[in-house]
């Protein structure tokens, strides 16, 4: 997402539209966090996770080759309501004995963290990649679609591993 003012900038938009789709992706957030919860305990965690995963891939991907504002708005909103994070942690809360959770949690955070620092430069970096895809020189489908890749990656991992 630190790369969205300049998909507005190649898009034509006003850069308003950054605050729109941030907006709109965290409210759905937290509509999604309730939605997937219940969800979660009716057909389990895991279950649920794996789905989540299927539907970050499509949304990832959705944004990635998506050339009009109210597309990307609606995608990221999507995206926002499919959010594996809040999932994330109730599945480390089941799965980790109560004397090791504070551990795990703690490692949790410091993977975020790392995720938001390493993200932002590798998404910057595959920015430069010009794949002609989607808006502009096509820099952000390939860091959006890069990411898409990585959630794949850990989809097979979970499903298969």
């Amino acid at each position: 997402l630190p790369l969205l003012p300049f998909w507005c900038r190649d898009a034509g938009v006003d850069e308003v539209w950054v605050g729109l789709i941030l907006s709109a992706q965290y409210a759905a957030l937290v509509v999604g966090s309730l939605f997937w919860g219940r969800l979660a305990d009716r057909i389990g965690v895991r279950n649920a996770y794996i789905i989540l995963l299927v539907l970050d891939v499509v949304f990832f991907f959705l944004s990635a080759i998506m050339d009009n504002i109210v597309g990307l708005l609606i995608c990221r909103a999507a995206a926002g309501f499919c959010a594996i994070m809040p999932l994330g942690t109730a599945w480390i809360t089941m799965a980790t004995p109560p004397e090791k959770q504070m551990k795990a949690f703690s490692m949790l955070v410091v993977m975020i963290l790392l995720g938001f620092i390493s993200g932002s430069i590798i998404g910057g970096t595959l920015a430069q990649v010009k794949s002609g895809v989607g808006v502009g020189d096509g820099g952000w489908f390939s860091a959006v679609g890069f990411s898409a890749l990585l959630v794949l990656i850990v989809l097979f991992v979970i499903v298969f591993g």
